[in-house]
């Protein structure tokens, strides 16, 4: 059963980006200026709202950004499938992924967004923030061990060498 919710968790949550990729590639323009419209937000953000300097890179981003979404959506395909057979490294890579578009496409801290969008955003932030923690579930879990194992693996065990009162003590028994 323990192997079954497993493979049944990742299977729910490849599903997800696997038809984010597919999406992507199926409408690129519109992906690729939601990307740009959030890589402004996000640079008017942290260089005007937080008062930090200019994204680094922001033009080049921008520019290439036909290119980033294709890299994006073929990424969230091929870890979506990772993710389904077990494979930790498909979960990390997923989980790095969702770092920047959480803060740069579903910020709710954007201060030019309406309420209704704040309010969107938020729960976007919230989905994001939840789907971060099962990736971490997914890199973190040894499926050689049972939950129960890992437990009794951590309890102190009693490893000292018995001492000379105890064993003269032992020895005092036996003797009488």
């Amino acid at each position: 059963m323990g192997s079954f919710t497993l493979l049944f968790g990742r299977l729910l949550m490849a599903i997800i980006w696997i038809g984010a990729g597919v999406q992507k590639l199926q409408d690129q323009e519109k992906f690729t200026k939601i990307a740009r419209v959030g890589t402004n937000n996000f640079n008017t953000w942290i260089s005007k709202d937080l008062e930090y300097g200019e994204l680094p890179l922001k033009d080049l981003f921008i520019e290439n950004m036909n290119h980033i979404i294709l890299l994006i959506a073929v990424s969230q395909i091929v870890c979506g499938i990772l993710l389904v057979a077990g494979n930790k490294l498909g979960a990390f890579c997923l989980a790095c992924l969702l770092i920047p578009f959480t803060f740069m496409i579903h910020n709710p801290f954007f201060k030019k967004w309406n309420e209704q969008r704040k309010h969107l955003e938020s729960h976007m932030f919230v989905m994001n923030t939840l789907i971060f923690a099962g990736l971490l579930m997914v890199v973190g879990w040894d499926s050689r061990k049972s939950d129960a194992a890992a437990l009794r693996e951590t309890e102190p065990k009693d490893t000292r060498k018995p001492s000379r009162a105890r064993q003269g003590n032992r020895n005092q028994r036996h003797t009488k």
